[in-house]
C-alpha cells in the first residue's frame, strides 16, 4: 500500500466511513520485515492509542516502505490520527485484549504533534511498560506489540545479512548486515532471550552511510544499537513485535531509552 501522505492541513476529517475505524495513535515504531516475492519488503508501524476505552497496542501493516518517508506522517512519537480498516485476524496475546493488524487508508493521516521532550513520552508510556518477556515469549501466546523493561543487554550480534532483508527501494542498496540482542528482561528469574532487530532504524543508518567499509559500519551499528541507546545512564526497553511472515515469535522493533533521572 503506497500512502499519499497527509490529509490536508486544516480540512475538516468529518466522520470515518464505513467499514473504518479513525485511531489516535502515538507511533511507536517502524518495522522493516522480509517477504516472498519479488518486492521483498514489507512493514509495519506501532502505535499506542491515546483514546479512553481503546485497546492500547495497535500495528498498522504497510505492503512497503514508501510509508516510512517523513512526510507520510508514522515518525515516532508523532500524535497521528488515522483512518484504519481490518486487515486480518492479527494476534492476540493471551490473556490481553485483541490487538489486530490494520492497513492505514492511504490519505487519511493527520499529524497533531511531534513529542520531542522525553518526559512528555514517559507520561504516555511509562505506564504500558511491562517487566517480563518470558511471560510474553512463550508458544501458547500469539505474538503482539508491547514495550518490555531491559535488565541488562549481554550483547548486539551483528551478523552478514543473506536473504532476509528487504532488497533495493528506489535505488537504495541492500543493507550488508542483520541484528539481534541477546538481552534479559526484568524477570526474577529470566534466563535470557535473543531477538531479532527489525526497527526500520537499523536499516535506514546502513542506508546512511552506504560507503562505508564492513568493519566500520559494524562499529557503527553497534556503537549506536549498543553503546547509545542502551547505555548505563538510560532506562532501556524494548519494543517488541511480531517477526513477520514465516517467523514465529518475537523480534525487536525498537529501542525506548528515556534517561535515568
Amino acid at each position: 500500500m503506497r500512502l499519499s501522505g497527509f490529509a490536508q492541513p486544516g480540512s475538516d476529517p468529518g466522520p470515518p466511513p464505513a467499514g473504518t475505524t479513525r485511531l489516535r495513535l502515538l507511533v511507536t515504531t517502524r518495522a522493516v520485515l522480509a517477504r516472498p516475492g519479488p518486492a521483498g519488503e514489507a512493514g509495519y508501524v506501532t502505535g499506542l492509542s491515546v483514546l479512553p476505552g481503546v485497546p492500547p497496542w495497535w500495528w498498522l501493516v504497510l505492503s512497503g516502505l514508501d510509508a516510512f518517508r517523513p512526510e507520510c506522517g508514522f515518525d515516532p512519537y508523532d500524535l497521528v490520527t488515522v483512518d484504519v480498516t481490518r486487515a486480518g485476524a492479527g494476534p492476540t496475546r493471551a490473556g490481553a485484549e485483541s490487538t489486530e493488524a490494520r492497513w492505514p487508508v492511504p490519505g487519511t493521516v493527520r499529524r497533531e504533534h511531534h513529542l520531542k521532550q522525553w518526559a512528555l513520552r514517559r507520561a504516555w508510556l511509562d505506564g504500558h511498560v511491562e517487566e517480563s518477556m518470558c511471560r510474553l515469549d512463550r508458544p501458547d501466546r500469539q505474538p503482539a506489540p508491547a514495550l518490555v523493561r531491559v535488565r541488562d543487554v549481554a550483547e548486539l550480534l551483528i551478523t552478514p545479512a543473506s536473504g532476509g532483508i528487504p532488497g533495493p527501494t528506489g535505488g537504495h542498496p541492500r543493507p550488508r548486515f542483520r541484528g539481534a540482542y541477546r538481552w534479559r528482561c526484568a524477570g526474577r528469574t529470566c534466563p535470557g532471550h535473543r531477538h531479532d532487530i527489525v526497527d526500520w532504524e537499523f536499516t535506514a543508518l546502513q542506508r546512511r552511510v552506504v560507503g562505508l567499509p564492513d568493519d566500520r559500519l559494524r562499529a557503527a551499528l553497534v556503537n549506536t544499537f549498543h553503546g547509545r541507546l542502551c547505555a548505563p545512564d538510560r532506562e532501556v526497553a524494548f519494543y517488541v513485535g511480531p517477526a513477520g511472515p514465516g517467523r514465529p515469535g518475537y523480534a525487536v522493533t525498537g529501542v525506548y531509552w528515556p534517561p535515568k533521572p
